[in-house]
Formats: structure tokens, C-alpha cells, sequence
């Protein structure tokens, strides 16, 4: 008799929602390459001394044009300056009608990385761009735990909009009460009963898709939150050294403290603060 070795059923499973995600990602690359290409071709170019950014003709006025380009360039001198970095990679900025979400994206098929990044021309026409969390994205680098990327990015953003000007939005106060709204409507969904564990595997489970918006919004909350309770606890540099580490044991390293003990003291300080 011939024995196989066969997969079970629910591994087949996981194998082929892998092959879909793969294939999905690499269509949207190709399709923001697409993008790219046209947009230098025929955008209006405007070069500062960290980037390039290249904006659809037509889709803002000069005067906006250059104002988003200055706000740009602050920004990036002020992330440098807020977590110590300098030197960053030369950015590709594109700014379109052609899109409906602002993103990031990293092309490793360069000696140096190819950073890039997408917004949305209205929001900027409008001031609602998210282009500090985007720029936090390419000067710290990829990070590899989603919750703690995006809520780095949204942290680092509210610091650098407070202390060295521009926009985010929404603008946190120092109470912070305000910028918890979808966190503590997402919290109050949740039984009581193992809720930090709920949440921990929500926030593990990654960033919910475009379609899914409560989820997303509760999802950049969440992690915000959390990231900006350990980061006014211990500054942002060391909480860099803790993304720089790109593990949940740079947490113990850094601080003496686990990302779980961390987790349960965000937890009583946010119901309480509920």
C-alpha cells in the first residue's frame, strides 16, 4: 500500500487564502506602478530637498501645490528631528484624483529603497491628508507588527503636528479623550469577560480592510492609544528603540516591562479614562 502524505483540509485553506492575498498585493502594486509611471510622465514636478513629488495636472491650483510641498518638507525635517534620524532616502510623493485612500509602499528592487507614496489630491486640497503618518512611515522605516506600525505613525504624526506645525487629523488634545472615540465605542462592544485578550488578538489580527470602516477606525484607535500610553510614559526615543527592535520582545529589552504587562496597564488606564 501507497501512503501520501496529504494536508488537512483547513491547512489547504490557509495555503490558498495565501496564493489570493499574494496575488491581490501584487495587482495593487502594479497598479500604484501604473500609476506612478503616468503621473511622471505628465504631473506638474515640484523637487524639495527631501523628495519629489509629482501632482496630477490640474487636480490642485499652483499656490496649493506649493504649500503641501513646504508642509511636506517640515514634516520630514521634524520626524527627523523628533526621533533622531537624519539622511532619509530621497521620496517619491504622488498626489492624485485616482485614488481613494492615502498609502505607503517600499520597492526592494533597487540598491536603495524606492519609497513611495500615494495621497488622495482632495484631502489635501481640504487639509485632511494623513501626510505626517504617511511620512513617519518612510523616514522610520517597516516595523512588522501592523498595530504598533500604524499607531507609531499616528503617535509620532500628533507629536510633530503639535510641536513643530502642520496638520493631523484628527489634532489629539492633551486630555485625549476625543481622539478615543471609535477605541472606547469598540471597547464597550466587547464582554467584560477576557476583554484584554479580545482585544490583544483583534489588534494581531492586522489592519481590517477598507470595506470593514468600524473596524478599521477602531483598529488605528486602538493601537494609537496604546502606542501613546508606553510612549508618554517612557519618550519617544525610546519608544523608536522599541520599533527599531521589530519584535515583542524589544518591549522587555528596552523597558524591562513585556508587551503583555504593558497591554494590562493601557487596559486599567483606559477603563478607567472610559
Amino acid at each position: 500500500m501507497r501512503w501520501e502524505k496529504r494536508l488537512p483540509f483547513s491547512r489547504w485553506i490557509e495555503v490558498a487564502l495565501l496564493i489570493f492575498l499574494a496575488n491581490t498585493l501584487t495587482a495593487d502594486l502594479r497598479y500604484y506602478d501604473r500609476l506612478a509611471e503616468q503621473l511622471e510622465t505628465s504631473g506638474v514636478i515640484v523637487p524639495t530637498p527631501h523628495t519629489v513629488i509629482f501632482f496630477e495636472a490640474e487636480s490642485l491650483s499652483p499656490e496649493e501645490m506649493e504649500e503641501f510641498s513646504n508642509l511636506v518638507e517640515r514634516g520630514i525635517l521634524g520626524i527627523e528631528d523628533a526621533l533622531g534620524t537624519e539622511g532619509v532616502a530621497p521620496l517619491r510623493i504622488y498626489v492624485t484624483r485616482e485614488i481613494h485612500i492615502s498609502t505607503t509602499y517600499t520597492r526592494h528592487t533597487t540598491p536603495l529603497p524606492d519609497v513611495r507614496i500615494f495621497f488622495e489630491a482632495e484631502r489635501v486640497r481640504t487639509h485632511t491628508a494623513p501626510y505626517l503618518h504617511e511620512l513617519v512611515h518612510a523616514v522610520a522605516g517597516e516595523e512588522g507588527i501592523s498595530w504598533f506600525e500604524e499607531g507609531f505613525a499616528s503617535y509620532v504624526a500628533f507629536l510633530v503636528a503639535r510641536s513643530y506645525g502642520g496638520y493631523y487629523i484628527p489634532l489629539p488634545s492633551d486630555n485625549d479623550e476625543s481622539s478615543n472615540l471609535e477605541a472606547h465605542q469598540f471597547l464597550a462592544r466587547i464582554d467584560s469577560k477576557d476583554r484584554l485578550s479580545k482585544l490583544i488578538a483583534f489588534l494581531e489580527d492586522g489592519e481590517p480592510g477598507v470595506s470593514h470602516a468600524t473596524e478599521r477606525a477602531a483598529f488605528y484607535s486602538l493601537g494609537f492609544s496604546l502606542v501613546k500610553f508606553i510612549g508618554d510614559e517612557i519618550g519617544l526615543r525610546m519608544l523608536f528603540a522599541i520599533y527599531r527592535g521589530r519584535t515583542p520582545e524589544a518591549f522587555t529589552d528596552v523597558t524591562g516591562r513585556s508587551l503583555e504587562e504593558w497591554q494590562g496597564e493601557w487596559l486599567l488606564d483606559f477603563d478607567v479614562s472610559s
